[in-house]
């Protein structure tokens, strides 16, 4: 005994001077999770109670706990990835610095993406466009039963309510969704997509029958009438146009490989339109996946919808004036990338001692080696800054 104890001594010693190294301050928020009796993250379906701590920095106090239940959420993250993402949902509301009061927050992972910005990148973008909601969000630190997890996306989530989705109850909010689970309530296109109801939450049957007939409608005059047509003025009777541009310019220039797959939201509104919204979920995007996805060539257009579309004058000439009146939005994210990164430089050192991965090619989102953090922005710009250059030559080309 008296051999082991100085090992044991020399080991425990090493753990504390890593577990504080590794999480040493670097300036952003810290969310602490404890769930009842250490109980383990391990489902989507099981909510574990527990509570969660706001901490804004290391010079102020953690505030209060909040009772909450937390489990496991999305579907590449939960099943390729260790590191998790989750969802957190409060016994109350609550409200992080600056984002509005509401129950449901999710907590992701970035996992995919090295940089960690693409998803705040995609959602600033949608706001400078004018979006009625694009998610809010706040780079967090993440520890759960004491454990430090990384560097998170806190991340309001799209949910009908008055701060976020701001729709009637006479209303809809429909993802398209090859990933639903047996649960949801979907309804298939001539295409046989997947359209899940997101909301109401229990539709009826009336309302299940509305959201089918409604996309049926749309989608007879589609395929049968609009190709055809020489100006936009049915189509705007059908789809408000100021939000299907900005919807198809952000999933254009991300490359976002969920497109018409799943994370692809929409609302029918009173007005008898189909309004494309909101952005949701691009960790994957903007040259990740699939691996070596190149900046160059037409990418939204081939998808869903958009290939019926695009296969008109009058709408393709439209595509391109909303892109050549937005393109100073569009080339303003490098600058905005580049504030990001900067803000997560010093948390990037923590992440990536607890998650070594910049030069893993293992996972199938992680194609490249990086050498540092620095790296992973830099490449993130270059290919940005290529695609936009691709698109204004392919569009003075048509």
């Amino acid at each position: 005994m008296k051999r082991i104890l100085p090992y044991l001594l020399f080991i425990l010693f090493s753990a504390t001077i890593f577990a504080t190294e590794i999480v040493k301050e670097d300036g952003l928020p810290r969310i602490y999770i404890d769930t009842k009796n250490k109980a383990s993250i391990e489902s989507r379906e099981k909510e574990i109670p527990g509570t969660m701590t706001w901490q804004e920095n290391a010079a102020e106090k953690e505030r209060e706990p909040l009772a909450i239940t937390v489990r496991c959420r999305g579907n590449s993250s939960f099943n390729d990835m260790p590191k998790h993402s989750y969802r957190v949902h409060g016994e109350k509301k609550f409200s992080p610095p600056g984002m509005a009061p509401h129950k449901d927050w999710a907590l992701v992972t970035n996992y995919a993406d090295r940089s960690m910005i693409r998803d705040r990148i995609t959602y600033t973008l949608a706001r400078e466009l004018g979006a009625d909601f694009a998610p809010k969000t706040v780079d967090v630190e993440l520890f759960i039963n004491g454990k430090y997890e990384g560097v998170y996306l806190l991340v309001e989530t799209p949910k009908v309510s008055e701060k976020r989705i701001n729709i009637k109850n006479s209303e809809y909010l429909v993802e398209v969704d090859n990933k639903y689970h047996p649960k949801d309530v979907v309804v298939f296109d001539r295409e046989k997509r997947p359209f899940n109801i997101k909301y109401p939450k229990h539709p009826d049957e009336k309302q299940i029958a509305g959201v089918k007939k409604r996309i049926e409608n749309f989608e007879a005059y589609l395929y049968n009438e609009f190709p055809s047509e020489s100006t936009l003025e049915n189509l705007s009777q059908q789809m408000d146009l100021e939000d299907y541009f900005r919807f198809y310019w952000i999933q254009e220039v991300s490359k976002n490989p969920d497109l018409f797959l799943s994370s692809t939201y929409f609302t029918l509104r009173d007005d008898e339109k189909i309004h494309m919204g909101p952005v949701w979920d691009f960790d994957a995007a903007y040259g990740i996946y699939p691996k070596k996805t190149i900046p160059m060539e037409w990418h939204a257009r081939k998808r869903g919808w958009n290939k019926r579309l695009f296969m008109n004058p009058a709408f393709k000439a439209a595509a391109r004036e909303y892109w050549n009146n937005h393109h100073k939005v569009f080339e303003s994210m490098l600058d905005s990338m580049e504030v990001f990164a900067r803000q997560l430089t010093p948390a990037a050192e923590n992440n990536y001692r607890r998650w070594d991965i910049l030069q893993d090619t293992t996972n199938r989102f992680h194609y490249k080696k990086y050498g540092n953090y620095g790296e992973t922005v830099l490449s993130l710009k270059t290919w940005y800054r290529q695609r936009m250059e691709w698109i204004d030559k392919a569009l003075d080309k048509e």
